[in-house]
């Protein structure tokens, strides 16, 4: 099975953009396709199913689907000619909120 990642970027774009994301991840694509009208001819489309990861010192700007929104329009500012590709937002993950033993860790000790 192919792997995908997101492009360096895209990526770029996305997290200058919307600073409180640290990461999109690739969960899945989905292919499907669709008859042109114009020429009849079958058109593939790609929708992609992300993960977002969000800093946890930042505020949400909204739902999975403002994200999809706008992960959407970032993409087509930014890769005009690839309107065939849509995304997904499938899940918004925090990181793990740290330890008191952690926490004390950081404060006290050497290594």
């Amino acid at each position: 099975m192919i792997q995908y990642k997101i492009p360096e970027e895209f990526l770029t774009v996305i997290t200058k953009m919307n600073p409180e994301i640290s990461n999109v991840e690739i969960v899945d694509v989905d292919t499907f396709k669709i008859i042109n009208p114009l020429t009849f001819n079958l058109d593939e489309r790609f929708q992609v199913l992300v993960n977002l990861h969000v800093k946890r010192e930042y505020k949400l700007q909204g739902t999975r689907k403002t994200y999809s929104e706008i992960l959407n329009n970032l993409f087509k500012y930014t890769y005009s000619d690839h309107n065939f590709i849509s995304f997904v937002v499938y899940q918004i993950s925090y990181p793990p909120e740290k330890t008191n033993m952690e926490k004390f860790n950081e404060l006290f000790s050497i290594s």
